[in-house]
């Protein structure tokens, strides 16, 4: 008996062992990080997904980027303090205070929301014609993903699984 037991606890130890190893090594940045900075880059990406553009065109997708950059980071700075007291509150279990902060945020959102629109408009119509048609595909892709994902959200926020 003693002898099952002793190997049992070997094999146990010597299955944890990775584990103890990778909590204890020098990541920067956790998984649910990365993949969200991969979720975040493939959108953007997407868009441009399957387009050869030409020197050109990417000069011009560049000016637009620059023309429209100051407003984003000024509209996401004036966001960003009401969104780190909804994510606290969140996370002390407070959501009624957390739904208030974002509805309070909701102009700004709406506000990036339509800017991102008029940057994406401008950048559609700084391709040529062949890109265009892969763009408004991509655009498509993205959109119904998206839906995806909100969906998606609303089923795990109401504990529906299916």
């Amino acid at each position: 008996m003693r002898k099952y037991l002793v190997i049992a606890l070997a094999v146990a130890s010597i299955g944890s062992a990775p584990t103890f190893a990778n909590a204890q090594s020098a990541t920067t940045e956790t998984a649910p990080v990365r993949s969200r900075i991969a979720h975040a880059r493939g959108d953007r990406r997407g868009l441009f997904n399957g387009l050869a553009l030409s020197a050109d065109e990417k000069a011009r997708i560049k000016d637009v980027h620059s023309k429209y950059r100051a407003d984003n980071t000024k509209l996401r700075q004036s966001t960003m303090a009401a969104m780190q007291q909804a994510r606290a509150a969140r996370q002390k279990g407070d959501t009624a205070a957390a739904r208030s902060i974002l509805e309070g945020t909701k102009a700004n959102r709406d506000a990036m929301r339509a800017q991102m629109l008029r940057e994406r408009d401008e950048i559609r119509t700084s391709l040529s014609a062949e890109n265009q048609k892969q763009f408004d595909a991509n655009a498509k892709r993205v959109v119904e993903r998206h839906k995806g994902f909100v969906k998606n959200r609303r089923k795990a926020a109401s504990g529906t699984n299916g």
